[in-house]
């Protein structure tokens, strides 16, 4: 920066301004230390567009005002505290800073320890320009005379210890100064100076934790150590060295033109959210599942359904417009148009051939009214053949030339099979005796005697076989299969029937329980249909027993008795 130390008189205030209006002020050599209050900033700072000219106001307790576009600051942009923008394409921030004349320290970290003998200091690098006006050792460690040496030191920064270097100019010396105020001096100091201070009280140094961090003029600079093997009181500079140690006390005074620190002001330029509706898929069909819009682009959102989401779920069943407002997070905005539109179902129709059927019967399912059919069972069969058990409703989907899916189903009605059952009027019949056969109800029949009556009345032989298919109302038919009817000559079957003299049977015929006694014990009793299979097995081990014949239909069977006497066999009739 630019150091001024100017008095200000009548005559030449005018040429004060121009000289400052046109100044190249660094921020960082101006803020700190400097009494000034920043000044504040008024005015529109947002534009939402593609460009815009802002008006900005400095208001503040000085009357020097100017503005800047970086920091650190370059030329000034406006030296009026109301500032009028170019046209900005882009946002772009402003700083504005306010100014005066002040006096300014170095301030010193407060004193830790103390140290007699040879001589220490700090250094720093001077980033900008001034003028150094006074000097101090302060009195914490001593009351005794002062010795202060300011040094340039041109090698940059000195060696560390024990290595030492007496590459410097020296730009101040004072030794064994009396008294405790500040010496004044004019040492001007170039930017990019590396600063040398020595000094003690004494030959007592004042120490101060090293590597400090602080700031001087706005300048952000760090005191290190520096010493030399020698008291300054009697040497001359000499032999300059560092190392990360303490620093001795020394004050630094400067006189100069002052800056506040800088009031920055954001000039926005923002352009409106570039809105965006999707949606996962744009088809939507009349009836069908609701759909989602999202919207992006923006940090706010109101749709024209009244909803602040960014997302919305929608139904329509005509084509619909919807309106979508956003924002951004400076509250820009912009709206957008989506347009939903809605396409018809497909309507399906089913034919079958027949329309009912009888259990066990197959009908035609036929579909039109879409491209692509799936039935609910997951084939996607057109024609469909079904055989179903019972009645069944046969659901479709179909999916049209638009991609929109419509669906139906069809009741396939099932009728059931009449029962059908021959009923003899007699279970035992002998051979030229007449009997009648009598078929389960229905509205129709037809026998395999050619007889379409209900009833018939037959003579069997030895052996006859009849059937009988019957019709009910439904139009459903079924048939008796063939039924097979035993005559039995009817002789040499009584109540009692003896193979020989030691066995008993009863009562024959029998509802179902017969009873046998024997002289013998009975060991096993086998009863036989007249083809010969075994229906019965029975074992024991007692002169009496009694045969459970409930199970057996009506005909007649032969008993086989095997024990310790003769084995018998005979016909016993179940009716």
């Amino acid at each position: 920066m630019f150091h001024l130390k100017i008095k200000i008189m009548k005559k030449n205030y005018q040429t004060f301004l121009f000289v400052f209006a046109f100044l190249v002020l660094s921020f960082n050599g101006l803020q700190a230390q400097c009494n000034v209050a920043a000044p504040t900033i008024s005015g529109n700072t947002l534009v939402c567009g593609s460009s815009g000219i802002f008006t900005l106001t400095a208001t503040g307790p000085s009357s020097i005002t100017m503005w800047y576009t970086s920091i650190p600051t370059t030329m000034s942009v406006s030296t009026n505290p109301v500032f009028i923008t170019p046209s900005l394409t882009t946002s772009t921030t402003y700083y504005a800073a306010q100014f005066a004349q002040g006096n300014v320290s170095l301030t010193m970290p407060a004193q830790v320890t103390t140290n007699t003998g040879n001589t220490r200091g700090y250094y720093f690098v001077a980033l900008n320009a001034f003028t150094i006006t006074g000097l101090r050792v302060p009195t914490d460690a001593s009351m005794a005379n002062s010795n202060i040496a300011v040094l340039n030191l041109t090698g940059g920064a000195p060696p560390a210890f024990p290595s030492t270097t007496n590459s410097f100019t020296t730009l101040y010396l004072g030794q064994n100064i009396a008294g405790t105020a500040v010496v004044p001096v004019n040492i001007p100091i170039p930017a990019g100076t590396t600063v040398g201070v020595l000094g003690d009280r004494g030959g007592v140094c004042s120490y101060a934790t090293g590597s400090y961090s602080t700031t001087f003029l706005g300048m952000n600079i760090v005191l290190e150590r520096l010493g030399m093997q020698f008291p300054l009181s009697s040497n001359l500079p000499q032999s300059l060295w560092t190392e990360n140690s303490y620093i001795s006390r020394v004050e630094i005074y400067a006189d100069g033109l002052c800056s506040s620190s800088l009031t920055p002001v954001t000039a926005s330029v923002i352009i409106p959210p570039a809105l965006n509706v999707s949606t996962p898929s744009t088809l939507v069909c009349v009836g069908g599942s609701a759909t989602t819009l999202t919207a992006s682009g923006a940090s706010n959102y109101t749709w024209s359904t009244a909803s602040n989401d960014n997302t919305i779920s929608v139904s329509p069943n005509t084509t619909t417009s919807y309106t979508l407002t956003g924002s951004n997070v400076v509250g820009c905005n912009s709206n957008v148009v989506y347009e939903v539109t809605v396409s018809p179902q497909p309507t399906i129709n089913i034919a079958s051939s027949p329309s009912l059927v009888c259990l066990g019967q197959s009908s035609t399912l036929t579909l039109t009214g879409a491209d692509t059919f799936t039935w609910n069972s997951g084939f996607s069969i057109n024609p469909l053949i079904i055989s179903p058990a019972l009645t069944t409703t046969y659901g479709v989907s179909g999916t049209g030339n638009n991609g929109c899916v419509g669906y139906t189903a069809f009741t396939m009605s099932v009728s059931p099979l009449p029962t059908v059952a021959i009923i003899p009027s007699s279970t035992i019949i002998c051979v030229g005796q007449t009997m009648t056969l009598t078929a389960s109800s229905a509205s129709s029949y037809s026998w395999s005697t050619g007889q379409t009556s209900q009833a018939i009345a037959v003579t069997p032989g030895v052996v006859n076989v009849y059937a009988v298919t019957v019709t009910n109302a439904a139009g459903c038919s079924k048939n008796s299969g063939p039924t097979t009817f035993v005559s039995s000559p009817c002789t040499g079957i009584e109540e009692n029937s003896f193979t020989d003299s030691t066995i008993r049977v009863y009562p024959n015929p029998t509802n179902g329980q017969l009873t046998i006694n024997s002289f013998h014990l009975i060991r096993e009793i086998i009863v036989k249909d007249l083809s010969g299979r075994i229906v019965i097995e029975q074992t024991g081990n007692s002169p009496d027993a009694r045969l459970d014949m409930e199970s057996l239909a009506q005909g007649v069977y032969i008993v086989e008795i095997f024990g310790a006497g003769p084995s018998s066999s005979f016909r016993v009739i179940k009716n």
